[in-house]
């Protein structure tokens, strides 16, 4: 993976974890059917818009700084998130359900200038990737914890965490995959940096 970028001028130096993607919403949505209609807030990417156009959902990208705002007045329902962001800006204040769609964990990719990282000498150069690899390790028990932590104190203000049913969940994730494949099948450049990851993610499953 530290290569993928390279075209770009960038190089990997660790892939951190965050959390699952939820839903947050004002009113509860144990079911696909009670998202319908809804207007919830996404990126301006279309692998969260076109998911929730699937579900019957209103996606509205946004940013974050107008959520809670909009969560107030009404322009919003609800919103595309993971915990710890919810916890962190005290989400509970303002909607208390969050449906747990799981459909997406969310990574933050730490990547250094690939320029300036050649400038270096070969010693610094193996220095910067042993801390990348350190820092990725180190994190990632601390991101699952923190999901778990996150989901705790979510509840200890009062807020309500759904789950669908697993029929539902499922019958979701097959729309969501053929979505996002053929999303990704569009770009030819995206489509191989997908099937990069994907050949990492085979090779270290067990056989």
């Amino acid at each position: 993976m530290e290569t993928m970028f390279l075209n770009r001028g960038l190089r990997i130096i660790g892939a951190i974890y965050n959390s699952p993607t939820v839903v947050l919403t004002k009113r509860p949505a144990p079911t696909l059917e009670a998202l319908k209609g809804m207007k919830v807030r996404t990126f301006a990417s279309p692998l969260q818009i076109e998911p929730m156009k699937a579900i019957g959902a209103i996606p509205v990208p946004l940013a974050l700084t107008e959520v809670i705002p909009q969560l107030q007045s009404g322009g919003l329902d609800g919103m595309l998130a993971g915990m710890p962001i919810l916890t962190a800006f005290k989400y509970y204040d303002v909607a208390r359900f969050v449906t747990d769609l799981n459909f997406a964990q969310i990574i933050t990719v730490n990547v250094i200038n690939e320029a300036w990282f050649q400038k270096q000498p070969k010693d610094v150069q193996e220095a910067i990737r042993a801390a990348g690899r350190a820092a990725e390790q180190q994190a990632f028990p601390w991101g699952v914890n923190n999901v778990q932590k996150t989901n705790e104190l979510w509840l200890a203000n009062k807020g309500e965490i759904l789950k669908l049913p697993t029929q539902e969940q499922a019958s979701m994730m097959q729309t969501f995959v053929s979505l996002g494949t053929n999303i990704v099948a569009q770009n030819p450049v995206v489509k191989a940096e997908m099937e990069k990851l994907q050949a990492l993610v085979d090779a270290k499953r067990p056989k």
